[in-house]
């Protein structure tokens, strides 16, 4: 029996309720007021944003970066195929020139 596929909007829901959970949880426990507590998940969700975008940041270089090389690699077999088919078209003219030229005499 297959189990049933879990969507990212169910796992976000059941991530955001367990966080809060434990949010209320350290609220309780730690006796601070809770616009303490506000500032301090603040600062941390600050800290968490910056190392997100640097890691967006890193990931977006490697993609570009692999994608440069990927169509630099392309256009390089592109070129020395036309390259090639360009010789062999001027090698069948030329071969059929000095057959022509052949028959002639």
């Amino acid at each position: 029996m297959n189990t049933p596929m879990i969507t990212y909007c169910m796992k976000k829901a059941s991530v955001e309720k367990e966080l809060l959970a434990v949010i209320d949880d350290v609220m309780d426990r730690s006796g601070l007021p809770h616009f303490m507590l506000v500032d301090i998940l603040r600062a941390a969700l600050v800290a968490e944003s910056q190392k997100a975008y640097s890691e967006l940041a890193n990931d977006s270089e490697s993609t570009i970066r692999q994608t440069h090389d990927y169509y630099k690699e392309k256009m390089k077999e592109m070129e020395e195929a036309a390259e090639n088919e360009k010789k062999e078209l001027i090698n069948a003219f030329e071969n059929h020139e000095s057959i022509d030229m052949n028959e002639q005499a």
